[in-house]
């Protein structure tokens, strides 16, 4: 639906290939305060019952649609490109909170971490998910290690539209001006006392605004020229040309630390590294799949490296 067309592959495509071989075995649902990722199962299964209790609420059939993964999204598309200019965004804003269970695409979360009265903040940038844009990281970021006068709060941005954060709340292009808009006003009540911090494509979302505060970046795409996990037609050769200049743009503009984490094992992930301006520091693993991150907290390393960021910022 987030779609500028109004079109959008079945959210069961990820793309990734045997990247993901592994992702079903490693990732753990999210726990009740929140957990480091989604499973992709319970994804899924969440993701089929939506369309089919859309399907209902639409009356789809009624019209000739099947209540599944073509049939809504096709509706949804007629009806926001018939409705008038002035209720489009309203009507993109709705619908896309019902589907990610109300959240919109920024939500703070106070005192996760910390007894003090210093605030600082981790921006958590969500990943691609499995078709449901879910707040990342808060299960992790609750176990930091802060000063005794400090607090931890989460700002959680997600990126519904799946488009490697191009998209804004109106479906539309502008999605990096929107959200550097968003971050600066966000961000600006904990000085320089904030940490950016993503996963894959969240990585992606958080190195393209890391000049306004340091970045812990895991697995990051750069270019996504001819890459996989990419299902929407509409983002364009040069729309992701764009993305990249961008992105290396900015890590070359940025004045704070950007730390980008990487399996060495992982020749796609390796060959997006590169792209990078020296300014930002790569760190290698000894690993050879996407989930660095998942990889990293099984191994009790994920925590030591995210407070190892905080104490920088």
């Amino acid at each position: 639906f987030q779609a500028e067309d109004g079109i959008r592959d079945s959210v069961a495509s990820r793309g990734l290939g045997d990247v993901y071989k592994r992702q079903d075995a490693l990732r753990a649902p999210t726990a009740p305060n929140g957990g480091l990722f989604s499973s992709i199962t319970d994804d899924l299964a969440d993701c089929s019952r939506l369309y089919e209790a859309a399907g209902a609420l639409l009356n789809a059939e009624a019209y000739g649609f099947p209540a599944d993964d073509e049939g809504v999204p096709l509706l949804l598309a007629l009806a926001r490109r018939a409705a008038p200019a002035s209720s489009r965004r309203r009507l993109e804003a709705a619908f896309t909170s019902w589907w990610h269970r109300g959240r919109g695409r920024f939500e703070l979360v106070e005192r996760v971490a910390g007894a003090g009265d210093r605030p600082v903040l981790v921006v958590a940038f969500s990943s691609l998910g499995s078709g449901i844009a879910r707040p990342e990281w808060r299960g992790a970021l609750s176990r930091c290690t802060l000063p005794s006068k400090a607090r931890l709060d989460v700002l959680h941005v997600l990126d519904p539209a799946s488009s490697w954060y191009l998209q804004d709340d109106a479906a539309t292009w502008a999605g990096p001006s929107y959200y550097r808009r968003e971050l600066q006003e966000r961000i600006k009540p904990y000085g320089s006392s904030v940490l950016f911090l993503g996963d894959s494509m969240g990585a992606c979302g958080a190195l393209q605004h890391c000049d306004l505060a340091a970045t812990l970046a895991f697995t990051p795409q750069i270019d996504l020229t001819d890459y996989a996990a990419v299902r929407r037609h509409d983002l364009t050769a040069e729309r992701r040309a764009s993305l990249r200049d961008a992105i290396c743009d900015t890590v070359g503009r940025a004045k704070g630390p950007v730390l980008v984490h990487y399996g060495s094992g992982c020749a796609e992930d390796v060959a997006q590294v590169e792209l990078l301006p020296g300014s930002a520091t790569l760190v290698a693993h000894d690993f050879d799949d996407h989930v660095l991150s998942i990889h990293l907290k099984a191994r009790g390393k994920l925590l030591g490296i995210v407070n190892e960021a905080l104490a920088r910022a």
